[in-house]
């Protein structure tokens, strides 16, 4: 385990996975948002000390009527994710010092159609730029780090 980051880097644990009912309706009941194509971000920050970010992949039934297509898409948001949570924790510090937020985001799909990985990876990565620049503001983030 690199002592950098709070997991493993290429990992996907099931710490830093949202999957509690409850506090997947207090974050829709309670959050900011933002819009990185093909995702729309939902995500609430509370000062904690407990795991740094959680994530939960979602695709509707509205656009994507089978299973199989809303299940590759959310493997392919799953990987990219793993692939590039790094970019997170490079701009957002993980120390004990400046860790004073527990994040939980949930990434919807909101394309029509079913995006090839880079696609899905871009918007990942764009996502978890504007997230860490938004979590961080109140550390004193510079934003010259995101593209």
């Amino acid at each position: 385990m690199n002592t950098e980051y709070p997991y493993k880097t290429f990992g996907f644990s099931k710490a830093e996975r949202l999957s509690s009912s409850q506090e997947i309706d207090s974050l829709f009941r309670n959050h900011e948002s933002f819009f990185s194509y093909p995702f729309k971000c939902i995500y609430r920050a509370t000062p904690s000390s407990r795991p740094l970010l959680q994530v939960l992949i979602s695709v509707g039934k509205k656009y994507h009527k089978r299973a199989i297509r809303r299940n590759t898409v959310r493997r392919r948001g799953k990987e990219a994710f793993r692939l590039n949570k790094q970019i997170f924790y490079n701009l957002y510090t993980v120390t004990p010092s400046t860790r004073k937020y527990h994040i939980q985001a949930i990434f919807i799909y909101i394309g029509k159609e079913e995006e090839n990985f880079s696609t899905i990876e871009d918007g990942i990565k764009k996502a978890l730029h504007t997230l860490a620049a938004t979590v961080s503001a109140d550390n004193n983030f510079s934003p010259s780090a995101v593209d």
